[in-house]
């Protein structure tokens, strides 16, 4: 299934990007604080995430946790909104 804006196809790689970049962020909000994170202007369930992706010891369960937390946030409202976020 291709996803469209404004009658135009949005390319594989674009998507890639916009995934990476979610990643990213995913990454900086891991790396705050217990308290930071509860601050956020985020749904519990996904404070929560954050807040139990802080307890996984191996580096494979912990990326692999924060590709899930990044595809859950995957919209254009919250890349804009998480940007902001991560740059206070």
């Amino acid at each position: 299934m291709v996803e469209t804006t404004d009658d135009h196809e949005i390319s594989k790689t674009a998507k890639k990007k916009i995934a990476q970049e979610f990643f990213q962020i995913t990454k900086k909000i891991s790396k705050m604080t217990a308290k930071q994170i509860e601050k956020l202007d985020l749904d519990d369930e996904i404070k929560r995430e954050f807040l139990l992706v802080k307890n996984i010891k191996s580096f494979s369960a912990h990326e692999r946790q924060l590709k899930f937390i990044a595809k859950r946030l995957r919209d254009e409202e919250n890349l804009e909104r998480l940007k902001k976020i991560i740059k206070n």
